[in-house]
């Protein structure tokens, strides 16, 4: 055995041809009934077996069978080494069926491991190995029946297995990684994720007692992944995903390439690695995806157990590739893949329903493109199916329902027949019920079954399905995980807060519309306002709770604003798993906490969300307007302080999701064509009257029937107080510059002052302010800085490294300390706007203004940022700003372009600058919603602090840096009415 023990080291065919020839000679020497026959043969089938694994020969395999058996045949009941033969023939058993499918072989290779295990006594020192193997084979059998007994025999023998080895044994290692992936089983069939947390410290114990030298290294490696990749797709945490592509990377480079178990390491790593790119990876990270899936596909014969797995694997991918790149080609391999990895599966096979509704799902996204009915047909056959062959304890089974009703959806859109959308509705309500599923197919089953409600005329049924997705938000994206992995996860709920509030509207409960709203909407916003908001209350009437919550709500504040430890950023896993453990046993605390505080009657409402009768008092100085967009109707929802009727709906039947998108495009292409100084003067022009254009539509669609409604019908006479109005739009809606609105008058108009009085726009019949939600308005205005000296700091960067000079910066930052004596200015003329300069000197000052460029990412919206003099290597982004805790902040002024600018998924977290400032701390925050030009900025300042120092810089008033911004924007408009882009970017967030 020594020259297969050195093959297993070296990976030299020769050593292992050797090995093969000196026990086929063995076994041939040995005449029938000899007794050291049945240990040459068994020999010699444990060589062959390891031939085939290292050169793929089916013809290794087939004569390793042959002789296994002839070795169990050749031996008596009491030879004390019967158990290794029939383990041997257990072992070569399973290995034909994983490569060859066939479920007697796996049968009979069952039926050996049994009887090796009840052939030994309790302490023979190779119970342990006749235990795993048992757990093994029993495994297969389970992945592909589907039984959950099966698998708790097989758990039952790796936990035995374990047991009895004790650690110093060679194999502890092989059964520490079988018993860690069969709890990975377990934890798919379950949903328990203390199962899972235990399959993953079992495959790291595993890796951690493996020698540098171990021969199975890729085994193990592959297991871990797996099991890391499973959390991912539960957690969302994009280290653990970063983790298990490493060591799934690793796995497959630590396995020789004909080597049997490697399609399925190529499968797991090119689903892993498409796992990242739909986390915002390039379409390298996808090509590279498909890469290792056809690879995988391509290494294993067409009756391979496990090829429709693979199959289907590759279809999703493929189909994903379609729709990135309209590659036809790709959707037309994708619908053949899917339908042979359907074809190829057993009736019985657990993850068959995976495979059909993955075929329904390529099958719709063609029929979408052709319009061919009978595909539609077959992807709600296929789709069907995977519901009905599924038992309803099924992890799948949700998302298999909501799949099921999205495609019948498809069909009723396409033929208006009731019973499809009745069947549609039924399914999603299922789905969003099947408490098994995951929690985002949940809330999206739930959304969906709102949407089809709505279309059937079923408004208490849509309300109902509203509240059970606003309930389930929470275990959406958990504290536990890091904000950027919560931020994507929140994305996948864009467009939901829209929903839920049409259904309370249907339902006739504005009150309800607004609450839901709140509770929908800027969720990492409210967690963030749980750890810095007032606590006199819990002072009030729990002093002795008051300490203990001080303490923990500043670690919590902490963890939320920084990143949860990597393996990348720390110095080993146990120190990375220490770290992920006291953020838990922090968050357990306080979660803890908060139910003894409001076990205290007084309390009883502490940290929940407010209702309607603590929100409208948010709207004390002006209403405030929710814009919201739905297929199923438009409106404006009016909160006022007013105990009667807070509420008030407004239909705004103009407004469609069709026509808002078109809004919004029309406007960024508008404004870059605009502001191109490559493009011809006459198309400059043209932009910017069609900017105007759209103000036009907002007013007649929008904001001409909420000023009407709140009595806001002309200019405010000479000396009188100008109304105030909180604009708060939903999803889409926040693209609108709803304070330019109107029809605004022409150069000509202004020059012959024929400027009507009941003026038709906006900005001149109320001063506009925007608030991310109405309760961090509450927040706003609960907050009291100190009344001391409104000291100012000036931040102007006009030449950042990389980035293009902005004259007008200095000439701005000139003119604010003549009209800010005393101010501190950090500027390339003394002490320079660095990253650590800039936090050093803001807990100082109560007004921060910022002279430099912005820069909004799309990507990553956490990372959108002021540049500053070091931003190459110490980025100033929202994720830096959000994070701070300033107790003097009244003012933030950023003259930078498209400081409230996001990507779409985020527009209703509010993942932008303006916002990351306001809730820093800051009462009052000007921002902008698109690029800007520096010399307008400039001119747009210079009125403003005029305005808020009336040219007394000791009397600065911030708190009116609403109006003061209302009437600069006023008087440019008036100097360039027919030049948007010049005066309408600035805005007013906060009170």
């Amino acid at each position: 055995m020594e020259l297969a023990r050195a093959y297993e080291y070296t990976r030299d065919l020769k050593t292992l041809d050797q090995a093969v020839a000196y026990f086929r000679q063995i076994a041939d020497a040995s005449s029938v009934g000899y007794p050291s026959r049945s240990g040459a043969l068994s020999n010699l089938g444990n060589v062959l077996l390891t031939r085939f694994e290292g050169t793929g020969e089916l013809s290794a395999l087939d004569e390793a069978v042959d002789v296994a058996r002839q070795a169990v045949a050749a031996s008596v009941e009491n030879d004390p080494n019967r158990s290794l033969y029939l383990s041997n023939l257990g072992l070569i058993l399973k290995r034909k069926f994983e490569h060859t499918g066939g479920l007697a072989i796996l049968g009979e290779a069952i039926h050996a491991h049994r009887q090796a295990v009840i052939a030994t006594h309790d302490n023979d020192p190779n119970r342990g190995d006749y235990l795993s193997n048992l757990g093994s084979a029993l495994h297969r059998l389970y992945e592909h029946t589907g039984q959950r007994a099966v698998l708790d025999e097989v758990i039952h023998a790796h936990r035995q297995a374990v047991a009895v080895a004790p650690d110093s044994h060679s194999n502890r290692v092989g059964y520490l990684s079988n018993l860690g992936n069969a709890l990975r089983s377990q934890f798919e069939s379950t949903v328990d994720l203390a199962v899972l947390s235990e399959a993953i410290d079992v495959a790291r114990q595993a890796m951690a007692g493996a020698p540098d030298n171990y021969p199975d290294r890729a085994t193990l490696l592959s297991n871990l992944s797996g099991a890391l990749h499973r959390l991912y797709e539960r957690s969302g945490e994009l280290a653990v995903l970063n983790e298990a592509i490493d060591v799934g990377r690793r796995a497959v480079a630590a396995a020789p390439d004909n080597y049997p178990d490697r399609s399925r390491w190529l499968s797991n790593l090119g689903t892993a690695l498409y796992r990242r790119f739909e986390r915002g990876g390039n379409l390298s990270g996808l090509a590279e995806a498909v890469l290792f899936l056809r690879q995988a596909v391509a290494a294993v014969p067409r009756n391979h157990p496990n090829r429709s797995a693979y199959l289907s694997n590759l279809s999703g991918v493929l189909n994903k590739q379609f729709e990135r790149t309209g590659d036809v080609n790709a959707l037309s391999e994708a619908i053949d893949v899917a339908r042979e990895a359907v074809d190829a599966v057993s009736g019985n096979d657990p993850h068959r329903g995976d495979y059909l509704s993955n075929l329904g799902g390529v099958l719709l996204t063609r029929f979408e493109r052709s319009g061919d009915v009978t595909l539609l047909r077959e992807a709600i056959r296929a789709r069907h199916q995977a519901v009905t062959t599924t038992p309803n304890n099924h992890p799948n089974r949700g998302s298999y329902l909501l799949s099921l009703g999205v495609t019948l959806l498809r069909q009723f859109e396409r033929t208006g027949e009731l019973a499809v959308l009745n069947e549609a509705r039924g399914w999603f309500t299922n789905a969003a019920q099947e408490t098994s599923g995951a929690v985002d197919v949940r809330v999206m089953a739930a959304r969906r079954a709102v949407d089809a409600d709505l279309l059937a005329g079923n408004l208490d049924h849509a309300l109902e399905m509203a509240e059970l997705a606003v309930r389930l938000l929470g275990l959406v994206a958990p504290r536990r995980l890091r904000r950027s992995d919560r931020r994507h996860r929140i994305t996948s709920l864009t467009g939901l807060a829209s929903t839920v509030a049409t259904a309370a509207l249907a339902a006739g409960r504005s009150d309800r519309a607004v609450e839901l709203l709140e509770q929908a909407r800027g969720l990492l916003i409210a967690d963030t306002l749980d750890t810095r908001g007032d606590v006199s209350s819990l002072q009030r009437y729990a002093p002795d709770l008051a300490a203990e919550f001080a303490v923990l709500r500043d670690a919590i504040d902490e963890l939320d604003h920084s990143d949860t430890p990597t393996l990348a950023t720390t110095t080993t896993e146990e120190d990375y798993q220490q770290q992920v453990q006291t953020r838990e046993r922090i968050l357990g605390d306080w979660e803890r906490l908060l139910g003894r505080i409001r076990s205290v009657p007084a309390l009883s409402g502490f940290l929940l969300p407010p209702p309607i009768q603590q929100l409208q008092h948010a709207a004390a100085h002006g209403p405030i307007v929710y814009i919201v967009i739905h297929a199923h109707g438009s409106h404006a929802i009016i909160l006022r302080n007013d105990p009667n009727q807070p509420t008030h709906p407004i239909p705004l039947p103009g407004l469609t999701q069709l026509s808002a998108g078109d809004c919004t495009h029309l406007l960024r292409h508008a404004h870059h064509t605009a502001t191109d100084r490559d493009s011809p003067a006459s198309n400059q022009i043209a932009a910017q009257a069609q900017i105007l254009k759209v103000f036009g539509w907002l007013w007649d669609v929008i904001t001409q029937p909420v000023l009407d409604h709140l009595g806001y019908c002309a200019t405010p006479l000479e000396g009188r107080q100008w109304p105030r109005i909180y604009w708060c739009p939903v999803d889409v809606a926040t693209f609108f510059p709803l304070h330019a609105a109107g029809y605004h008058p022409g150069r000509d108009d202004i020059n012959t002052g024929r400027i009507v009085p009941t003026a038709s726009t906006v900005i001149d019949r109320v001063i506009s302010s925007y608030i991310p939600t109405t309760r961090a308005l509450l927040h706003t205005l609960a907050r009291r800085p100190p009344a001391s000296a409104n000291r100012a700091l000036i931040v102007v960067v006009p030449d950042a490294p990389g980035v293009n000079r902005l004259p007008g910066a200095a000439a701005e930052a000139s003119r604010l300390s003549q009209l800010i004596p005393g101010a501190t200015t950090l500027s390339p003329l003394g002490q320079v706007a660095t990253h650590e300069a800039v936090l050093a000197a803001l807990p100082d000052h109560a007004i921060a203004h910022f002279a430099c460029h912005g820069l909004a990412d799309w990507t990553d919206p956490a990372t959108s940022r002021l540049i500053l003099h070091d931003h190459h290597t110490r980025p100033f982004t929202v994720a830096d700003v959000a994070k701070l805790r300033l107790t003097q902040a009244k003012l933030a002024y950023l003259s930078a372009c498209s400081t409230t600018d996001t990507n779409p998924q985020h527009t209703d977290e509010a993942t932008h600058l303006t916002a990351a400032f306001q809730l820093a701390g800051y009462r009052s925050v000007i921002g902008t919603i698109w690029p800007i030009n520096d010399t307008a900025a400039a001119a747009i300042t210079n009125h403003v602090y005029t305005h808020l120092t009336n040219t007394n810089a000791s009397a600065l008033e911030p708190d009116h840096a609403a109006e003061a911004l209302h009437q600069a924007t006023r008087l440019h408009r008036n100097t360039h009415p027919n030049q948007p882009t010049q005066w309408a970017a600035h805005i007013h967030t906060g009170h």
